[in-house]
């Protein structure tokens, strides 16, 4: 029984040394069994007697640093083509003048050469945006009076004006924009208080054009 004594009191100096440096006994699946009893007749539970120290630890530590990124996979295919103005067809129009106005008239240009997009209204003289976005316009009219005004309307906001003054000479009133359009904007050029524009069925002197830049 000395023997059995001392070799539990060496076994427990290691566990307890154990428990020092892996900061307490963890579940097993390997174990040292320190079992005095002797009696092979007789069960009992094992360690009831003794001790039972397990060897190794089925639980895992703390995670490690996370490895480096793998490599790049293959490019995927492409994607399916935007729909833009230019896969529709562009938005472009220009029109000249054939019959007189003067006054405070709106201009109506009824030798309509281009159309794309369908947005200019020779009945009305307006273009009316359909796609929101950056547009580009002109006009140029020929007075036959004294002077011409000859404005450049959106919605009802002059944004650009041109005049004609040369009262001895045939003049001409022109000017350009560029400008930011959402849909259902309406654009075309007015008379302010002006002579008469030149009837021209053939020269073609008097034109109003437009295009789109881009959407937005």
């Amino acid at each position: 029984m000395a023997k059995v004594a001392a070799l539990l009191a060496v076994l427990a100096f290691a566990l307890k040394d154990f428990e020092g440096v892996h900061g307490g006994i963890q579940p097993g699946t390997c174990r040292l069994v320190c079992d005095p009893f002797q009696s092979q007749s007789s069960t009992h539970d094992l360690g009831a007697n003794g001790l039972v120290i397990p060897l190794s630890s089925s639980g895992g530590g703390p995670p490690g640093p996370a490895g480096p990124p793998g490599k790049a996979g293959p490019p995927g295919s492409p994607g399916p083509q935007g729909e833009s103005s230019i896969t529709r067809g562009g938005v472009a129009f220009y029109a000249t003048l054939k019959e007189d106005f003067g006054k405070d008239e709106v201009l109506k240009f009824t030798n309509v050469i281009t159309n794309l997009g369908g947005r200019y209204d020779f009945s009305t003289g307006a273009f009316t945006c359909r796609a929101a976005g950056v547009y580009q316009f002109s006009f140029h009219i020929v007075k036959t009076g004294v002077s011409l005004r000859a404005d450049l309307v959106l919605n009802d906001r002059v944004v650009a004006a041109a005049v004609a003054v040369d009262a001895l000479h045939t003049d001409t009133a022109s000017n350009s924009a560029v400008l930011q359009l959402r849909a259902g904007d309406r654009v075309y050029v007015r008379l302010n208080k002006s002579d008469r524009t030149l009837k021209d069925t053939q020269n073609l002197f008097s034109t109003f054009s437009g295009y789109l830049l881009y959407e937005l």
